[in-house]
């Protein structure tokens, strides 16, 4: 009897543990719920942020551009002061730290790309080119030749042919000097000119084929060469004298009959009529 006793009373806490236990689990489950549903709420209640980040990897001392970056969305709150938000600041920057791919750029991760400029390369207008060359005394005319002034480059061929090359060229500097002395030539050994691109290839392909030369213009002077070639065989030969035809005349002379004259060089010249 006192076993049967005992063994009901056992089965009575057995009972009211698994009641325990139950009850329990049934709390966890709601407060499992109820976090689940404040934390939803406040997902809900975030506003986000577009900000550009890199498509990829960027080790660090890699020069940046905004091609390299996407605009993400960040949650609001992770947005401050020193987080980048405009895709333009990544022109001219490089990356002090590695960038991660996808995550928000800092401020304090970007320095400013220094770039140097030598003082020849500010003279040089956009699409324009800067032409380094040998002279001498004579290519050079004398040193007269200074930084602004204006030559003529013409190539003097193997087989003693003259062409010119390029017309109304700039000299930038001479002998490695942005500044010349007007009153005094000088005695460089290079010269750098200020050259198209069609100009800079035209020279560049004259000069295995003979030697440079360089004529000084004037001040003023704009007018374009009449004679761009010279054959050595033609020195000491005048040539033809051409006549200016200026115009012609037609008119009736006293018999009615058309009389036609050429105005050649200010001159009437008749005409006679072909039969």
């Amino acid at each position: 009897m006192a076993k049967r006793h005992l063994l009901i009373g056992k089965n009575r806490v057995n009972f009211k543990l698994y009641i325990t236990l139950f009850l329990l689990l049934v709390g966890l489950v709601l407060v499992v719920k109820l976090a689940s549903i404040i934390s939803q709420s406040k997902i809900e209640n975030v506003s986000f942020v577009a900000v550009p980040a890199p498509k990829t990897f960027i080790p660090a001392g890699s020069e940046l551009s905004p091609d390299k970056f996407e605009i993400v969305k960040v949650p609001g709150n992770l947005v401050n002061e020193n987080i980048v938000t405009d895709i333009k600041t990544f022109n001219n920057v490089q990356a002090k730290f590695d960038l991660m791919a996808g995550q928000p750029v800092k401020y304090s991760s970007l320095i400013p790309v220094v770039k140097t400029y030598s003082a020849l390369q500010e003279r040089i207008p956009e699409g324009m080119r800067a032409m380094t060359l040998s002279v001498d005394q004579t290519t050079s005319v004398e040193g007269w030749a200074l930084p602004g002034s204006l030559v003529d480059v013409l190539l003097v061929k193997k087989d003693g042919k003259t062409q010119l090359v390029a017309e109304k060229v700039k000299i930038l500097s001479l002998g490695g000097q942005l500044e010349g002395d007007p009153s005094s030539p000088g005695k460089a050994k290079t010269i750098t000119i200020l050259v198209s691109q069609e100009q800079a290839l035209a020279i560049a392909s004259a000069q295995p084929l003979g030697k440079l030369a360089f004529t000084l213009r004037g001040l003023d002077d704009e007018q374009n060469w009449q004679v761009t070639h010279f054959d050595p065989a033609n020195i000491g030969v005048k040539p033809a004298p051409t006549a200016r035809v200026e115009g012609m005349l037609k008119y009736k002379d006293e018999s009615g009959r058309d009389v036609h004259y050429t105005i050649l060089e200010g001159k009437l010249i008749p005409v006679e009529e072909k039969r």
